[in-house]
C-alpha cells in the first residue's frame, strides 16, 4: 500500500466553472497538477498561466503519465464512449480515473452495468476522508443505530448537488445498507431564471424497519457535512471536524477533534480522497452495492420530481439494472 501522504501527480479535465477549485487544488501540498484538459479558451489560458501541459481530447489526457486522472466537468455530461475510453486508457497505464459526479456518462443503463474497473471513482466522499474514517472508527463501538440524519452542503450546481446525495447514501450504507423506500422534496430558487434546485430533503425507510433522513444543498464556501447516528447507545454526531458521543441521558461519553475546527475545502477533500484511493486504502464498493446506491439516488430524485414515495427496487428494475 502506498503512503497517502506522498505527492500525487494528477491530470485534470476541467470545465470553466471548476477552474477556481482547480486553482485551489494546486495549492494543496499533497497534489501536483501535471496536465490540464478542457474545451474552452479559459481552460487553455489557465494551463498557459500555470505552465501546465494542455490537451483538448479527454482520451489523450488519460494516456499521460500522471498517477491519477480527475474529471471536473459536473455541469456537462460526457459521452459514455469517451468516459469508457478514458477509463480504459487510465487502466492500461495503471492509474485511477476519478470524477466529481458519480456518473459523468450519458447512458444511464450501460453506465450502471459497467464493471468497477471501467467507471470513474466519485470524489470526495465522506468515507474517503480522515474525518469520515475517524467517525467510522468511533461508530464501531457505538453499536447498531436505529435512525440517522445527514446534511451535506457544498458548491452550487444541480450535478454537484446530486453528487452530495450519492455521498450521503454512501455514508449511511455501512450501518443501514440501502433503503427500500424513499420520500423526497426538492426546494428550488424561484428567483433565479433557470430555477435551480437549492436543497433536497429525503426520508429513507429500510427493510428492517429503521429510518434515516437526508438533506443536501448548495451554498458558497466549503463542502460541509453533519452526520448523526441515534440508537440505544445514545447519539454519535460529527460536525465541523468534531465527533461527539452522548448517552441517552445526555452525558458526554467521548469527543474528538478541534473545538473550532473548520470544514476542509472541496479541493482539500478531493486531494485527500484521491490519496486514499491511490494509496490502496479506500473502501471498495462491489457491483451490486454500486447499482443499488445509484438506484437509490435515482429513486430520491424521481420522488422529488413527482412528490410520490418510490420503492428503490422498482426504480432499479425500471432502469434495467437487474
Amino acid at each position: 500500500m502506498g503512503d497517502h501522504r506522498d505527492i500525487i501527480d494528477i491530470a485534470v479535465w476541467a470545465a470553466d466553472s471548476q477552474l477556481p477549485t482547480l486553482a485551489a487544488l494546486r495549492e494543496v501540498p499533497s497534489i501536483r497538477v501535471q496536465s490540464l484538459g478542457g474545451e474552452s479558451n479559459d481552460a487553455r489560458r489557465f494551463a498557459e498561466q500555470h505552465t501546465l501541459d494542455f490537451v483538448d481530447d479527454p482520451r489523450l489526457l488519460a494516456m499521460g503519465d500522471a498517477r491519477a486522472v480527475l474529471i471536473m466537468n459536473p455541469a456537462a455530461s460526457m459521452e459514455d464512449e469517451i468516459v469508457q475510453a478514458m477509463a480504459a486508457a487510465a487502466r492500461q497505464q495503471g492509474r485511477t480515473l476519478f470524477s466529481l459526479i458519480p456518473r459523468p456518462g450519458l447512458d444511464i443503463g450501460d453506465a450502471e452495468r459497467r464493471s468497477p474497473e471501467s467507471r470513474p471513482v466519485p470524489v470526495p466522499c465522506f468515507s474517503d476522508t480522515t474525518a469520515g474514517r475517524r467517525f467510522t472508527d468511533a461508530a464501531s463501538a457505538f453499536g447498531r443505530p436505529l435512525t440517522a440524519s445527514i446534511d451535506v452542503t457544498g458548491a452550487d450546481g444541480d450535478p454537484l448537488l446530486h453528487a452530495r446525495l450519492f455521498d450521503a447514501i454512501d455514508t449511511l450504507a455501512p450501518w443501514f445498507g440501502l433503503p427500500a423506500r424513499v420520500q423526497a422534496t426538492a426546494v428550488y430558487d424561484d428567483e433565479a431564471p433557470s430555477r435551480p434546485m437549492r436543497r433536497l430533503l429525503a426520508q429513507l425507510s429500510f427493510a428492517d424497519g429503521r429510518a434515516a433522513s437526508i438533506a443536501v444543498g448548495t451554498a458558497p464556501g466549503a463542502l460541509q457535512r453533519d452526520v448523526a447516528l441515534q440508537g440505544d447507545a445514545g447519539r454519535l454526531a460529527y460536525s465541523e471536524g468534531r465527533t461527539t458521543w452522548r448517552s441517552v441521558d445526555g452525558r458526554d461519553l467521548e469527543s474528538g477533534g478541534a473545538q473550532d475546527a473548520a470544514a476542509p475545502s472541496l479541493a482539500e477533500q478531493i486531494a485527500e480522497a484521491v490519496a486514499w484511493h491511490v494509496g490502496g486504502a479506500s473502501r471498495s464498493r462491489d457491483h451490486d452495492t454500486w447499482e443499488g446506491m445509484m438506484a437509490a439516488c435515482e429513486a430520491v430524485l424521481l420522488s422529488a420530481r413527482t412528490g410520490n414515495a418510490e420503492v428503490v427496487d422498482s426504480v432499479r428494475r425500471m432502469l434495467g439494472r437487474v
